[in-house]
């Protein structure tokens, strides 16, 4: 495996049609079959729907906080936490403000879709 490159582009919630094909140009010059995404969701796989098709890569791989666990920016949960499949709440206790809509607006929102079947 050779790793082809790193991009960390300037913080904003959305990148105007020239900053993407700034991007969409250094990536597919690196000529990487694989390409991780970072940049938060639901950012992240948006950008990638948007691009894949301008974009030269065998797999396109948003995957969010992954790197802060690498990078160890952000503390991985005990294991007997890990293993029960509750990282999302460990991570929610680490940083509630951010992350509380997010990781509690799903299953509300599936909860209401299978309510609304059984009326």
């Amino acid at each position: 495996m050779v790793f082809a490159g790193a991009y960390a582009p300037p913080f904003r919630p959305q990148f105007s049609e020239e900053e993407n094909a700034v991007i969409v140009e250094r990536i597919n010059a690196s000529e990487a079959d694989v390409l991780w995404i970072g940049l938060g969701a639901p950012k992240q796989e948006k950008w990638a729907y948007q691009n894949r098709d301008r974009l030269h890569v065998k797999l396109i791989g948003p995957v969010g906080g992954v790197f802060d666990f690498f990078t160890g920016r952000v503390k991985l949960p005990p294991a007997w936490m890990q293993k029960l499949g509750l990282i999302w709440l460990w991570r929610l206790c680490q940083e509630p403000r951010r992350l509380f809509r997010r990781n509690l607006d799903s299953p509300v929102f599936r909860l209401r879709s299978l309510l609304s079947k059984n009326r």
